[in-house]
């Protein structure tokens, strides 16, 4: 009997050791993915830089030569509100019409189904 405990207990360990061995495994593989996304970090940061530089240009450039071709002392500052489209206000009640518009669709379809000889 003593021996079988001693075997239990010596499985129990060699298995909690492959254990660790592979959570280790796992560990050192994470670390080594880590390290490399954090040396490619400087270049992916400079490029998002360099885009966001750009839009920035291409943005004041545009802002530049739209507000030049509009009359009045404040040129560009509501035209670009009313071009980005509906407001919410107005999408929410686009929203309510179209739903009231289907209801009465389908009112109208269920009555012309039930008129109609069996």
């Amino acid at each position: 009997m003593v021996k079988k405990k001693s075997s239990y207990r010596s499985s129990r360990l060699t298995a909690e050791q492959e254990s660790l061995l592979r959570q280790e495994k796992e560990l050192r593989e994470k670390e080594a993915l880590l390290r490399r996304r954090l040396q490619q970090l400087p270049a992916a940061m400079e490029k998002k830089r360099l885009r966001q530089k750009e839009r920035q240009t291409k943005a004041i450039y545009t802002t530049f030569t739209g507000s030049a071709e509009q009359p009045g002392p404040v040129a560009g500052r509501g035209s670009r509100r009313h071009s980005r489209g509906a407001s919410l206000r107005e999408k929410r009640a686009a929203k309510i019409k179209f739903v009231i518009l289907i209801l009465i669709l389908t009112s109208l379809l269920i009555l012309i189904w039930q008129s109609l000889p069996t």
